[in-house]
């Protein structure tokens, strides 16, 4: 460590240092001028001597002079920077200006899609990781040399990621699966005595580990500024987006499929909007909706298949003014579309709980044709409605299904009969049908 000593002035304006000179050359004068007057006594020059020696030290003291010793630390210190890599960075809230290229984009999609005229011009929306990752890369490319420069080389800059500071104990956890812990590495970055300064770069959120502030608490007890950069927005972008669509695993020729989609409107008001949805032929569907503000809206999309295949549908939400997010209004699925359907009965003695679950989720299933026979011992009425028999199917429709289910059904007047039970074996064992039991306390 380098010491150097030296008297400084802590008043160093030209105007009240030229005061203070002239001031004490004038009392000099003064003094000089007095003792001549006096004939040169001794006593008198004492006198003067002594005045103008309290003058100057007045003015001196005036100037605010101090005797400093500094202390140059010859080693070198640490400058670390912290950015956040955690799942929550892929939030798209950062508006940015579009490039030339982008808006000459932007004016072909126009042009091909009047839709799209809605579009704000000159802003784009970029994930918090991506506008982070632009500020990092600059700062690793410049910052070192910049820091290096002013700082005389005694400083060295660490840029890391949060995860890459975190736990080694947490190292198997994937960084796409890691929270956002903030204190850990900062903790760890403080074990390092060479450690003079921190920027964090993050959203702000944390999500793992202890609470930050009480970081911050040891940061300052050990003299180490933390400074933040915060990345995102504190409130959502206006946007309207489609959920992601889950598809059937497959479809029926002739049969109408119904595929529910979610539009999650963040606009600040009440929308018009116009949902649509597109199949291998062209437009299928397409109406006007209203998006509340701020809400999910689900709507019901129907499109009927008429030929088998791999068919590709593509649902889309027209832009909306002051949306800034194209990208999420589209949405694509596969789906599989199939000429067969499955042929079920539903054999149950009365309509008990797995009964009612089966029968539904049976109904439901657009590749399935379900036939329900309840035998209702006691009962002189069968019931009736969609999907029930009045009487059980004669062996030539037996074969008909492909699976028969068996409840709580014995053998007997108030169940099945012999010869229906060995109609039933007759179809399990001469076209391979399947027959499956669902047994309950009347076995």
């Amino acid at each position: 460590m380098n010491v150097s000593t030296g008297l400084q002035f802590q008043v160093t304006d030209p105007v009240l240092v030229s005061s203070c000179i002239g001031l004490t050359l004038v009392t000099v004068a003064l003094g000089i001028r007095a003792w001549r007057r006096s004939g040169g006594r001794p006593a008198v020059l004492l006198v003067e001597a002594a005045r103008t020696t309290l003058i100057v030290l007045v003015l001196l003291a005036l100037l605010g002079p101090e005797w400093v010793r500094s202390q140059v630390p010859t080693e070198r210190a640490l400058v670390a920077v912290l950015w956040d890599d955690s799942l929550s960075m892929g939030t798209a809230d950062v508006v940015t200006e579009r490039t030339a290229a982008e808006n000459a984009a932007a004016e072909n999609a126009a042009a091909e899609n009047a839709a799209a005229e809605n579009a704000p011009a000159g802003a784009r929306l970029r994930t918090r990781a991506e506008a982070l990752a632009e500020a990092v890369a600059e700062l690793e490319a410049s910052g070192a040399a910049s820091l290096e420069a002013s700082a005389g080389g005694r400083f060295d800059l660490v840029v890391t990621p949060l995860s890459a500071a975190a736990d080694p104990a947490d190292g198997e956890v994937a960084i796409e699966e890691r929270g956002t812990d903030l204190a850990g590495p900062l903790d760890r970055l403080l074990e390092d005595p060479s450690l003079r300064v921190v920027l964090l770069a993050s959203d702000g959120d944390w999500t793992e580990g202890e609470s930050p502030f009480e970081a911050a608490v040891r940061y300052r007890l050990a003299d180490v500024p933390i400074f933040t950069s915060t990345v995102g927005s504190q409130d959502q972008q206006p946007d309207v987006a489609l959920e992601p669509v889950e598809p059937p695993a497959f479809a029926i020729v002739g049969r109408r499929l119904e595929i529910p989609v979610s539009i999650d409107s963040a606009m600040p008001r009440e929308v018009p909007a116009r949902i649509s949805l597109a199949g291998p032929d062209g437009l299928v569907e397409s109406r006007g909706i209203a998006l509340p503000a701020r809400r999910v809206t689900t709507e019901v999309l129907e499109f009927l298949p008429t030929e088998p295949g791999r068919v590709s549908l593509t649902i889309a939400v027209d832009p909306v003014p002051g949306e800034l997010d194209l990208e999420n209004n589209t949405r694509t699925i596969e789906l599989d579309v199939r000429e067969e359907s499955l042929d079920v009965l539903l054999v149950e003695s009365f309509p008990r709980w797995e009964y009612r679950y089966l029968r539904n989720a049976l109904v439901r299933d657009p590749g399935v044709e379900v036939d329900c026979y309840l035998t209702l011992p006691g009962m002189s009425s069968r019931g009736g409605g969609p999907h029930y028999l009045e009487a059980f199917p004669p062996k030539e429709l037996l074969g008909e299904y492909d699976v028969i289910f068996i409840g709580d059904v014995g053998l007997g007047p108030d169940g099945l009969t012999l010869e229906q039970c060995e109609n039933i074996a007759g179809v399990v064992r001469d076209q391979a049908g399947s027959l499956i039991l669902m047994p309950g306390f009347g076995g």
